[in-house]
This record gives structure tokens, C-alpha cells and sequence, in this order.
């Protein structure tokens, strides 16, 4: 063997092994989840009733809560960033949900929600204190007008194969539907989504027994006028808690859930990889 040869065959040798290793931590990076055959009715409004309570979760590290079911029509997913209730100003959270086809990591096909929070479920043990008092020994105070209605939640689809970015309710009407809620910490999403192409929704090339990568990045700021201040008001004294805890069915996994009402920093993210295979009834 000439010693041309036997360099390519030494570069070969060494790229290889690379590729091994590369491929190696891609699958270490990926936390494997079981799905579970679920159907969600729909009610009279057209909406997908809550399922919260009907997947099975599991609790990652630092709160994070993540189930993952199907049926044959639809994708199913419950995502918490943090079921421990934080003490939070009013917020903007971006959701980025990515959908990798061959149970990857891949960023192809993507959905971004995006809400602004009030907060206004989840008053500061402050101010529920406040409210128990005013019960107890005396009337009432006036309770401000009601808030308008906010404008319909929407959906951005990140399609890469195609090079399109579009916009569409996210209500179910146009494919991908997700209901926000706070009763499980500060956010919990829950996500239906459609293996049929719909509109500009591309659709999952996913049948039973194929993995699928699911991606979940979430991040939150406060808004424009926020400042230190506020935060430090926001944050529980001694012995103060709120409501918390996991919902029903929730598997245990690393970390835990948090006792009561949690203070956080006004910025936050969370980032988890999942890898589930889709099941048949």
C-alpha cells in the first residue's frame, strides 16, 4: 500500500468514527417518551376539550412536564416549561414547537405561538391575602372592569422544505390547534395536530411505529416598562405559597415539582428534545 493510500485510508477511518461519535450524542440528546393512544372530543364551539388530565406526563428537570399521545388522525402533546406557579410580571412567551419526520433533531417544520400574559389568574399570595381579608371583615372592594377580549391566537408555520413562513388561526380550522391554560404552572399547551396536509399546514408523513422528534423551545420575557422593582414586588414572603403541582397520571423523572408559588427571574427559557414512536389502537 502506497503511502497515499494509506493516508486516504487513515482520513476515511477518522471521519467515520467522527460521524459515529456526532450521531452518538445526537440520540444521547434526545429524551425518549412513550406515546399513548388518546382521543380528545370536540365540543360544541368546534374546540378540543382539555386532555390535560387524560396523557400521561412525564417531569423532567427543572419542572418541565411533557406527555405525548396519538390517535389515527392527530398528534397529540402537553407541554409545561414549569409546573411550579411563579411569581411573574406580565409576560410575552414564544413557544417553537419543531417536527423532525425521522426522529431526529432536524428543523424543518415548525409552529410558533406567541402570547402576552397578564397574569391575571394567578394573583401574588399578596394580594390573595388582600382578597381573604376583605371577605372576612368587611365588603367587598369594587372589582375593576373586566379586561377586553384579546385578539384570536395565531399560529406561525416555519416550512423549510418549501422556504414558506405563513400565518393561521390556531384554533384547529387550518390544521395545528393549541389551547393555552395556567393550570398546570404558568403555561401548559396543548397541541392537536394533524398528520393530513390542510391548507398551508404541509402535514407529518407519520405512521404507527415510526419515530418522530419533537422539539420544544420556550422562552418568556417581560414587557416593554418592566423593571427590577417590579419583580422584587411580585415575590412571595416567608411561608406564602399558591397552588402547584403535577396533573394526574404524571410519571416521575428528574427534578420535581417546586412547593408553591415560585419566584423566577423576569426572563426564563426552557429547552427539551423528545423522541416518541406512534402507536395503533
Amino acid at each position: 500500500m502506497t503511502e497515499s493510500q494509506t493516508h486516504l485510508k487513515n482520513k476515511t477511518i477518522a471521519l467515520t468514527a467522527f460521524s459515529f461519535i456526532l450521531l452518538f450524542s445526537s440520540c444521547r440528546s434526545l429524551e425518549t417518551i412513550n406515546s399513548q393512544w388518546l382521543t380528545v372530543p370536540i365540543n360544541s364551539h368546534g374546540q378540543m376539550e382539555d386532555f390535560a388530565k387524560n396523557i400521561t406526563s412525564r417531569l423532567y428537570e427543572n419542572g418541565l412536564l411533557a406527555g405525548v399521545g396519538n390517535d389515527e388522525k392527530y398528534l397529540y402533546i402537553l407541554f409545561s416549561p414549569d409546573i411550579r406557579h411563579h411569581a411573574r410580571p406580565p409576560s410575552r412567551a414564544c413557544l417553537t414547537l419543531w417536527l423532525d419526520e425521522n426522529g431526529g433533531r432536524t428543523k424543518k417544520l415548525g409552529l410558533v405561538h406567541v402570547s402576552d400574559q397578564d397574569r391575571q389568574k394567578m394573583p401574588t399570595p399578596e394580594a390573595r391575602l388582600v382578597e381573604q381579608k376583605d371577605l372576612a371583615w368587611g365588603p367587598a372592594r369594587p372589582q375593576p372592569p373586566p379586561p377586553t377580549a384579546p385578539a384570536a391566537a395565531l399560529l406561525k408555520i416555519v416550512d423549510r422544505k418549501s422556504g414558506k413562513e405563513t400565518f393561521i388561526s390556531a384554533d384547529g380550522s387550518f390544521g395545528p390547534a393549541v389551547r393555552l391554560a395556567d393550570d398546570w404552572g404558568d403555561f401548559a399547551y396543548q397541541w392537536r395536530i394533524p398528520f393530513q396536509a390542510l391548507g398551508d399546514w404541509p402535514g407529518l408523513n407519520c405512521n404507527p411505529g415510526k419515530a418522530l422528534g419533537i422539539g420544544l423551545l420556550w422562552k418568556i420575557e417581560p414587557l416593554p416598562g418592566f423593571n427590577k422593582t417590579d419583580l422584587d414586588r411580585l415575590r412571595p414572603g416567608p411561608g406564602r405559597g399558591g397552588p402547584g403541582g403535577p396533573p394526574p397520571g404524571m410519571e416521575g423523572g428528574a427534578g420535581g415539582p417546586g412547593g408553591g408559588m415560585a419566584p423566577e427571574n423576569a426572563a426564563a427559557k426552557r429547552k427539551i428534545w423528545l423522541k416518541t414512536t406512534l402507536i395503533r389502537k
